[in-house]
């Protein structure tokens, strides 16, 4: 089953809102953007859930340089070039983020819902409620939307969703069930699975675990192990970018970096990882950053786990425009001060002349004092 919904656009920056268990694929709401981002900077969005702010990263700076605020303390984004999601975890909404425009609701029906952008644009969302997969696909100002249905997974089931390629792949990470495009369900081994972040056509999905990665083959299905440098961290959900693997895994922390041939890959501990509560990836075109979604943590994984900081000065900039703008609202309800006397009106004689056989009106108080 197909449709078209046409999206209409409205003036002004995105924040996470909560809906009542139902999916909003964008909502229309207030915010603050510090400063209009070019769409094709080289950036990518991040989060710091303490600060409830979603922030740009000017990847070449290695510097903050935008913001969104948000209501929530439980949000994530996920982002494909322009195409940008602020996702509220606990209300289930998802809101699109443009610094120049919002745009309105366009799906309604997926209660308890997750969402996955792939690398073509294409948006991919999955209900166990609903039992089915939603595919919506930018088409000018509208998008096409086309549904197929959920294989039956268990009742308890908790969803992830991705996309390899133009190709979507759901994990219930309760019970270890794999559910490839051909809609074929596969058990893996392991414990808290995770699954890769949307990447582009690949043979393998790749599934994090507790100190492993598995490529998993979409046809034969077959599973590859390649282990991590410390065994049993908590492991981010992996992806594949520009041709590399790349896989963390926080608590006990370890990085991994696998490329075709052996002359760039990596596998090392990264102490800064341990203090990470949930280090996800973020690639947008290019550029690949790891993000501990709570704290605003960011490391450079294409350029050796770079840490970078900035977060406090984003924050002190935001407090100071705060404070400005409560300042000049206090200035603009002040009553005026008059220092001049106030003296009773002075009535002057008027002369107005007036055409014969016309009407004329004579304002008597326009020369008066």
């Amino acid at each position: 089953m197909g449709a078209r919904i046409k999206l209409r656009n409205l003036i002004g920056a995105a924040t996470a809102v909560a809906t009542a268990s139902v999916v909003a694929l964008a909502v229309a709401h207030p915010g603050i953007v510090s400063k209009e981002v070019n769409l094709n900077d080289g950036g990518v969005w991040v989060t710091n859930q303490d600060m409830r702010l979603v922030g740009h990263l000017s990847y070449q700076a290695q510097a903050l340089d935008g913001r969104v605020r948000t209501d929530s303390t439980n949000f994530d984004v996920r982002q494909n070039g322009a195409t940008v999601f602020v996702s509220n975890t606990d209300g289930g909404s998802f809101t699109r983020v443009d610094p120049a425009r919002v745009a309105s609701p366009v799906v309604t029906d997926m209660p308890g819902a997750v969402l996955s952008i792939g690398s073509d644009g294409v948006a991919h969302v999955v209900s166990l409620k609903a039992g089915k997969i939603k595919t919506l696909t930018p088409a000018g100002e509208q998008l096409d939307v086309s549904e197929t249905k959920l294989p039956k997974l268990a009742n308890n089931a908790k969803l992830q969703v991705s996309a390899v390629g133009k190709q979507a792949v759901v994990l219930d990470t309760k019970n270890n069930t794999l559910v490839l495009p051909s809609g074929e369900a596969v058990h893996l081994n392991g414990t808290d699975l995770q699954l890769q972040e949307a990447g582009p056509e690949a043979k393998d999905v790749l599934v994090g675990t507790r100190g492993a990665l598995l490529r998993v083959n979409l046809d034969d299905k077959k599973v590859t192990t390649v282990k991590a440098k410390t065994a049993q961290g908590s492991p981010s959900r992996p992806v594949l970018h520009r041709g590399c693997v790349y896989a963390a895994w926080s608590g006990q922390g370890s990085f991994l970096r696998d490329c075709p041939g052996t002359k760039n890959d990596l596998a090392r501990k990264v102490s800064t990882l341990n203090q990470a509560s949930q280090a996800v990836f973020r690639t947008n075109r290019d550029v690949i950053v790891l993000n501990d979604v709570k704290t605003g943590g960011l490391w450079l994984p294409d350029k050796d786990m770079v840490e970078v900081k900035g977060w406090e000065e984003v924050k002190s900039k935001l407090e100071n425009e705060d404070e400005e703008d409560d300042s000049n609202q206090r200035d603009q309800n002040a009553p005026k001060e008059h220092k001049d006397e106030n003296h009773p009106p002075k009535a002057n004689n008027d002369e107005y002349g007036v055409r014969a056989g016309g009407t004329a009106y004579l304002p008597v108080i326009n020369n008066d004092t």
